[in-house]
């Protein structure tokens, strides 16, 4: 019984340590795998890190890189894509694809790019795509990608993307973050490589271009020495390279040529200024050359200018071509063809404007250029083939040719060419003229617009326009001139002139069509009628023109009877601005003279007051001189007081209730005496049904107004009666006086209550005062709501009357 409880205990012993020996094993063989794989990573990394370091071709560098993903990463594909500086497709490499990657490229080719790849570009990370054959439908590979994941991510550096790397990978593996970062750092390792070889690249093409390049090409300090230069100034000057760079320009020219040509230029280049010009040099090898020289200002990389930057190009066949193409320059240039002269080899030496202009170009940055600047490569062919059928028979006319314009597209011309002969009958150059077919018919496409564009503005004008033939009959109206003259069109067209002008006979208008030249505007005044007989004034802009074998007269015409009506209201104004200036100044000079009279008075008989032998009666009527002289000078200034207020609009009203009938007694009582002594008949007139007449008004304007009335009355009347008085309606209050005086004469009635206009009417010279009481009353009648009228006959007297509300609201 022992020996089977020992047996089963050891078995049990014996299972437990199988499993947990099969445990250990387990997490051996993980671990050793796990091993491998790291291995395989380093391997895969320090390969990779190699090939940037060493590699110097970009198609190597990726094509290595996918190799080196498939084989250590165990990855199914790889593939990476380049783009270059404009951002489309340059180059690719793939491992693991094989034969189905050339569809693929084909498309990147047309610029078709991956889904895979767009995700790339459109971000930094790291682009998970799990199961890529679902999720990339219309890939050209997506056959190979079934139940398999992607890892797709840019290939950049300083913002600058340079491609995309993308691996096939088992799905398991998506989202490892080890795996993740493994191609991130290959990514960005891959980027700084691609800028690296970039920026070398760049830098051996910039030195061959400038060791390589025909023309002179140097990089100069701001002292002037060679730097760097181009290998054909070992032949301008005759001395190897190393015997020029570090040297002074001035050790190679002439004292003349450098300080009075060459030093000058480089100056202002050196203050920050592009410069070009021509310069005639006598070169020891080439002898006497003409090279036109540019010079540009080095602007380093901290904004600084660093240097000059020369170049030069040997023009001496162009100047003297030129001499032969001045015969003809000055025409050609102006020509609405283009011309276009090149020599044997295609190089342009005279280009004019319209053959310039019409391919995005001014003149001057063709000179120089060869012909294929105007073609694409799949024009060259049929141009070439033009070209050797010009030199074989001499010229051709109207060839069809596709040229290409500044900005890539193409259009048509139409092309006539000629072989030119030199001095010797030898071929030297070729000329043609051109005609750009689709400017003639953008030209019929804007002409037809225009024509548009002219009907819409002349139907839509408020003037009235009218075509008019040789013969003075109506070819063409607008829509205006029928509704202004009340006419149908038919009606116009086809009628004489004079059916819209009456001014015009048949006669006169073939005298008027004779003396008017061609191109050539009039402007003019005349009348229009109506249909139903109305006449008005127009103003006439009409210009005679040719179109065709046709002659017409445009006449445009705008009613200007508004403008003379506003004319004549401004010539009338100017009248009396002139008249009112002239009343004035005799205002003031009468001003002047009723000041000075009293003021006289006053200071000559108070001196007078002063003599102790003057009688006590002298005194007293020296006494009454002066008061009389003063109230004059008072009366004179309170009036100008009035007018100054009533100028500056300081006078106000202050409204209370008035009895009339006590403020006409007060007013007949104060002037009783004075009429009085003239042996008048002065009388008050108050209607019964008036005696408690109340108005509400300003009783200090009211009164004023009537004193004025009654003081003229009473100074020009010699002889008969002064009545006053008033008259109740049923709203309002007529107020009178009336007087056998001298009278107001007709020419001046109108006037009398205008301001200074008393001072030159002689009705008042023969009187004292300064002539403004009835402008001062007509201003105060008018603010108490009324206005002031005056009837008079000259020597038969005159009534003054006006009416005021019974009650004036504030």
């Amino acid at each position: 019984m022992l020996s089977e409880n020992s047996n089963e205990q050891d078995s049990e012993y014996l299972r437990k340590r199988v499993s947990e020996l099969e445990q250990q094993n387990e997490i051996y063989r993980e671990s050793q795998r796990k091993l491998t794989r790291f291995r395989k990573v380093l391997k895969c990394l320090r390969l990779i890190n190699r090939l940037i370091i060493t590699e110097k071709d970009s198609g190597r560098l990726i094509r290595k890189t996918c190799e080196y993903l498939i084989k250590y990463r165990n990855y199914y594909n790889a593939w990476i894509i380049l783009f270059g500086e404009d951002g489309r497709y340059e180059t690719s490499a793939e491992a693991g694809l094989g034969e189905k990657f050339h569809l693929l490229r084909a498309n990147l080719e047309k610029g078709v790019v991956t889904e895979c790849c767009r995700l790339a570009i459109d971000s930094p990370a790291v682009n998970i795509v799990d199961n890529t054959a679902n999720s990339c439908p219309y890939c050209p590979n997506k056959d190979l990608h079934v139940n398999k994941a992607a890892m797709t991510v840019r290939l950049s550096y300083e913002g600058r993307i340079y491609g995309t790397l993308t691996v096939s990978i088992p799905v398991e593996y998506a989202g490892d973050e080890e795996e993740i970062e493994i191609i991130a750092d290959t990514a960005a390792d891959l980027g700084f490589a691609l800028h690296t070889l970039w920026a070398e690249e760049k830098t051996r093409l910039f030195d061959y271009i400038i060791k390589t390049l025909p023309q002179t090409f140097s990089f100069l300090s701001l002292d002037f020495t060679y730097l760097a230069v181009s290998n054909i100034y070992s032949k301008l000057f005759n001395a190897p390279l190393e015997n020029i760079i570090g040297h002074k320009i001035a050790e190679f020219f002439d004292e003349e040529t450098f300080e009075g040509k060459i030093r000058p230029m480089l100056e202002r280049c050196a203050a920050g200024e592009t410069v070009a010009y021509d310069l005639e040099l006598n070169l020891q090898t080439f002898g006497t050359r003409w090279m036109h020289m540019c010079y540009y200002p080095y602007i380093n990389g901290s904004g600084s200018l660093g240097g000059i930057i020369s170049h030069g190009m040997d023009i001496t066949e162009r100047k003297a071509a030129e001499s032969e193409l001045r015969k003809f320059k000055t025409i050609s240039d102006n020509a609405l063809h283009g011309t276009v002269l090149a020599d044997l080899q295609g190089r342009l030496i005279y280009i004019n404007n319209y053959f310039a202009n019409i391919h995005g170009y001014t003149p001057e940055e063709l000179i120089g250029e060869h012909l294929a600047v105007f073609h694409t490569d799949n024009q060259l062919a049929d141009v070439i083939e033009i070209n050797q059928r010009l030199l074989i028979e001499g010229s051709y006319e109207m060839a069809e040719v596709w040229h290409k314009h500044r900005d890539g597209t193409v259009f048509p011309m139409l092309m006539s060419g000629l072989v030119l002969d030199d001095d010797r009958g030898v071929p030297a150059f070729t000329a043609a003229t051109t005609i750009d077919i689709t400017g003639l018919k953008k030209i019929e496409k804007q002409l037809i617009e225009s024509e548009s564009k002219y009907r819409y503005l002349v139907e839509t004008a408020s003037d009235i326009i009218k075509q008019i033939s040789a013969d003075g009959i109506i070819t063409e109206v607008n829509e205006y001139t029928c509704s202004r003259l009340g006419r149908r069109k038919e009606e116009l067209v086809g009628q004489p002139i004079t059916v819209v002008d009456p001014n015009y006979s048949v006669a006169a208008f073939k005298d008027f069509w004779a003396d008017f030249p061609i191109n050539k505007q009039r402007v003019f005044e005349t009348t229009h009628q109506e249909k139903g007989g109305s006449v008005f004034s127009v103003e006439v802009h009409a210009k005679k023109y040719k179109v065709n074998e046709s002659t017409f007269i445009m006449s445009v015409a705008r009613d200007i009877s508004d403008r003379n009506r506003d004319r004549k209201r401004l010539v009338l104004a100017l009248e009396r601005a002139e008249e009112a200036d002239r009343l004035k100044s005799a205002f003031l000079a009468n001003m002047s003279h009723e000041i000075r009279t009293p003021l006289n008075g006053v200071l000559g008989f108070a001196s007078l007051m002063n003599d102790p032998t003057i009688s006590p009666i002298k005194q007293e009527q020296y006494y009454n001189i002066i008061v009389k002289s003063g109230k004059r000078l008072l009366t004179t200034i309170n009036d100008l007081i009035d007018i100054s207020r009533i100028e500056s609009g300081l006078v106000e009203v202050d409204l209370s209730d008035i009895s009339i009938k006590e403020l006409f007694e007060d007013l007949y009582q104060f002037f009783s005496p004075e009429v009085a002594d003239k042996n008048l008949r002065f009388e008050l007139e108050i209607p019964e049904e008036c005696e408690d007449a109340v108005i509400n008004s300003d009783r200090d304007k009211l009164y004023a107004v009537m004193m004025n009335l009654l003081k003229n009355a009473v100074k020009f009347t010699k002889e008969g009666s002064i009545l006053f008085g008033y008259l109740c309606q049923p709203d309002r209050i007529e107020f009178y006086v009336t007087d056998t005086g001298n009278g107001i004469p007709k020419d001046q009635i109108d006037a009398v209550f205008d301001r200074f206009i008393q001072a030159d009417l002689s009705l008042t010279k023969p009187f004292e005062g300064s002539g403004l009481g009835l402008s001062i009353s007509s201003e105060y009648v008018e603010m108490l709501g009324g206005k002031i009228s005056v009837e008079s006959s000259e020597g038969r007297g005159s009534k003054f009357s006006f009416s005021l509300p019974s009650r004036l609201e504030d």
